[in-house]
């Protein structure tokens, strides 16, 4: 008898404890949206106003406002490009004769003159080849990330040796130089034949898959933070490429400016993940958890089929 009441003594301690385990078993891991949720304020970094070029173009059939925001490229990728960029906003480069006229389904998304008859801006740097890729400091030893195949800051990739996000950008290298890369939402700047001809006035976005073949052959400056969805539903250009054709309504450009040299209360505020945060490594972690819908399990991910986390600021 004795033993007996021991036996169910032991029983009932135990069964705390496991239906503790049962829990643990049963709670899923945090999604990325919650991973994000979560995130304290120090993850966070706000782009600074500067950084942040507004594009205000012709209201909506209904009269609604409609805009494209840009987050401009940090050091020390395309910065000639960048410099030039914020020099064409503040000359107003863009509040005469600019325009959405190009927009190709699946591809591309252009905008700027449409007749390119206007001579260049006064004072911009000068641009080439060399300026699309950015030369490390010194030459860097590369794992191959194919070789393990684990989902972590190194992506397996068969445009570079090595593609990693770097201060919230996606990046490729090949251990002796380092390049932006062409995922969607990224912003490049249009060129002609020659690698010189391109200086920042003429800009395109990715609103489809992402072309990597363009890596290294243009200069990528920035990414949409806002008005993606909006350039990705426009009537498609008729033209050869996607440019409009004669009849089409692009979508008129009424003014660009840089965030800093609107009133306070007028500039956009967004911030971006951290890119050496612990709440980064958490967010990579949950996107790339398999669950009970994946019979075969993946190993690794596209770096472009991520979108980094960029949020607007309310409220802060």
């Amino acid at each position: 008898m004795k033993r007996l009441a021991i036996a169910f003594a032991a029983l009932a301690s135990a069964l705390p404890a496991l239906a503790l385990a049962q829990d643990a078993e049963t709670t899923k891991p945090p999604s990325a949206k919650e991973v994000l949720d979560a995130a304290p304020r120090s993850a966070w970094q706000e782009v600074r106003p500067e950084d942040l070029l507004v594009f205000e173009l012709n209201p909506a059939p209904d009269g609604s406002e409609r805009r494209i925001v840009l987050q401009l490229m940090s050091e020390p990728w395309s910065q000639k490009w960048v410099r030039n960029i914020r020099k064409l906003a503040k000359a107003r480069w863009w509040d005469t004769h600019s325009s959405v006229y190009r927009i190709a389904p699946g591809f591309v998304a252009q905008w700027g003159d449409p007749d390119e008859e206007r001579a260049p801006l006064q004072g911009l740097e000068p641009v080439g080849k060399d300026d699309f890729t950015h030369r490390l400091p010194a030459v860097a030893q590369l794992a191959d990330p194919c070789a393990d195949r684990k989902l972590d800051n190194s992506f397996c990739d068969p445009y570079a040796p090595a593609v990693s996000f770097e201060d919230g950008w996606p990046i490729g290298t090949d251990g002796v130089r380092d390049w932006p890369l062409h995922c969607p939402g990224m912003v490049g700047v249009a060129r002609d034949v020659d690698p010189a001809t391109g200086l920042g006035d003429t800009l395109y976005t990715i609103i489809g898959h992402a072309p990597r073949r363009l890596d290294r052959n243009l200069a990528v400056v920035g990414r949409v933070v806002e008005g993606l969805d909006l350039l990705r539903t426009q009537p498609p250009g008729t033209g050869e490429m996607g440019f409009y054709a004669e009849g089409q309504d692009p979508l008129k450009i009424e003014w660009a400016r840089l965030a800093s040299d609107l009133a306070p209360e007028a500039r956009p505020r967004f911030k971006y993940l951290e890119t050496e945060s612990g709440t980064f490594a958490e967010w990579l972690a949950a996107t790339g958890r398999p669950n009970e819908f994946y019979t075969t399990v993946p190993s690794d991910y596209d770096i472009c089929a991520l979108t980094y986390p960029v949020r607007e600021i309310e409220g802060e």
